[in-house]
């Protein structure tokens, strides 16, 4: 149950400061060659938050506990240590680019995307709410599976495994979705075919690299 707290509160505070600034403070979003209006914003966040509450309260407590219950072992719940904080998160920050690449590649076949990613790709210029605008499947095989896998696998702490929480579910919304400036994952978002990893180095060694 921690794991699944620690997400949601994670994402709905993050999300919120994403909300206030896009409709309250910046009162919409310029890019280099567009602008969405505040009205087009508030179109935006409506029709996602249906799926994001969906996703939030159904399909990631059912998930995540799981997770939490079947692939956390003993070893989370020995004396916690700087030393098995900070080995596990370096295994699992470079480990993570090599699993959500692959994730992230197959949910562009055409088979898979029409039925699942293709609803996160509803927007080009994405909100930071949008990190769970996804299907169900997209959700669980693109994006939970490769957050817990890599530090799952080094038998991490129960609390490392909470700040790696934590620090990936802060990072994918304010920083990959929130569209606050140009990045990989917004130009991945636009141009659809690169950057499918976390910009590690993955799109580099296969060629799909696109800067800004």
């Amino acid at each position: 149950m921690l794991l699944y707290l620690s997400f949601l509160f994670t994402f709905f505070f993050t999300g919120i400061i994403c909300l206030i600034f896009d409709l309250f403070i910046i009162k919409g979003k310029k890019f280099k060659n567009k602008f969405i209006s505040r009205n087009e914003l508030i179109y935006q966040y409506k029709t996602i938050f249906p799926t994001i509450l969906f996703n939030a309260f159904v399909v990631l407590p059912i998930v995540v506990n799981f997770s939490e219950y079947y692939y956390i072992t003993e070893t989370a719940y020995e004396t916690f240590s700087i030393y098995n904080c900070i080995i596990p998160f370096l295994f699992a920050s470079l480990s993570l680019d090599f699993f959500f690449y692959i994730c992230h590649f197959l949910l562009h076949n055409k088979l898979i995307y029409k039925w699942s990613h293709k609803k996160h790709h509803e927007f080009k210029y994405p909100v930071g709410m949008e990190a769970l605008y996804l299907h169900w499947f997209d959700l669980c095989f693109g994006n939970i599976f490769p957050l817990y896998l890599p530090i799952f696998l080094f038998n991490s702490h129960l609390y490392t495994i909470i700040i790696w929480n934590i620090f990936i579910v802060s990072s994918t919304v304010l920083n990959a979705h929130s569209s606050f400036r140009d990045n990989n994952h917004l130009n991945h978002h636009i141009f659809f075919n690169v950057n499918y990893g976390t910009g590690l180095y993955m799109d580099t060694l296969l060629g799909t690299t696109k800067n800004n």
